[in-house]
C-alpha cells in the first residue's frame, strides 16, 4: 500500500490496515514509504510518533521498532539505511543499527495539546543520497511482533493501523564545489598580502 492516512480518527503516515476490508484481516508486514520528487541528500529526519486514538487508549498504534531502508540514486532495489547506534538500544530482537534498526519513543503528553516539537530525531551514520525512504515496521507500542510467520500465530498487532504522525527529513547541508572552494583560497591570499 501506498503511504496514506485516515481522515477520521487517525492521523499522520500509516499503514495498509485493513487492505482486504474485513475486520478481521491482518497487515503481518507493515511498511511506509516516502517517495522524493528529486534524489534527496539526507542526514537523518525528525519523527513525531503516532498519537493512536486517545479517548480509546489505543496509542499501540504508533510504531516502535523500525528498520529504516532507502533507495539509492538510480538504484532498483532499497538497502538498509545505518542509524547511529545510540538509537538502537540493546534489545531482545537482535535489532542492529547497522542494518538500519531503531526504536521510536511515543510521545509522552496530554493528548488535547497538538505536538510542537519532535519527539525523535534519528541521525543516519553517513550522508545518503536517496530517491526513497521506507520504514519496515518491526514492533508497535502494544508490544506486537510483525513480520515473524502469519497472523494465525497469534503474535501480530491487532487488525487497525500503524504509523507515525509526522516524519520531517534532515537534509545534508550543501557542500561547495572546487571552483568555489579555490576562489575562498585566492581571497584568502589576497587579504594576507594586503595584511603585509
Amino acid at each position: 500500500m501506498p503511504p496514506g492516512n485516515d481522515s477520521n480518527q487517525v492521523r499522520g503516515w500509516m499503514n495498509g490496515g485493513n487492505a482486504s476490508g474485513s475486520e478481521y484481516a491482518q497487515d503481518d508486514e507493515p511498511w511506509i514509504q516516502f517517495n522524493f520528487a528529486v534524489p534527496q541528500d539526507l542526514a537523518g529526519m525528525n519523527i513525531w510518533n503516532h498519537l493512536g486514538v486517545w479517548e480509546y487508549g489505543e496509542t499501540g498504534r504508533a510504531i516502535k521498532w523500525i528498520q529504516v531502508l532507502y533507495l539509492p540514486e538510480g538504484a532498483d532495489t532499497f538497502e538498509p539505511l545505518p542509524v547511529q547506534s545510540i538509537f538502537a538500544p540493546p534489545n531482545t530482537y537482535g535489532f542492529d543499527a547497522a542494518d538500519g534498526f531503531c526504536m521510536i519513543d511515543r510521545i509522552p503528553r496530554d493528548p488535547q495539546i497538538l505536538p510542537i516539537l519532535p519527539n525523535n530525531m534519528i541521525l543516519f551514520e553517513d550522508i545518503v543520497t536517496a530517491e526513497a525512504v521506507r520504514f519496515e515496521i518491526h514492533t508497535n507500542w502494544n508490544d506486537k511482533v510483525f513480520r515473524i510467520g502469519n497472523s494465525s500465530d497469534g503474535e501480530h498487532a491487532n487488525p487497525s493501523y500503524v504509523g507515525v504522525d509526522k516524519v520531517q527529513f534532515l537534509l545534508a547541508p550543501p557542500i561547495p564545489e572546487p571552483a568555489t572552494m579555490s576562489l575562498l583560497a585566492l581571497g584568502g591570499l589576497a587579504l594576507l598580502r594586503r595584511k603585509r
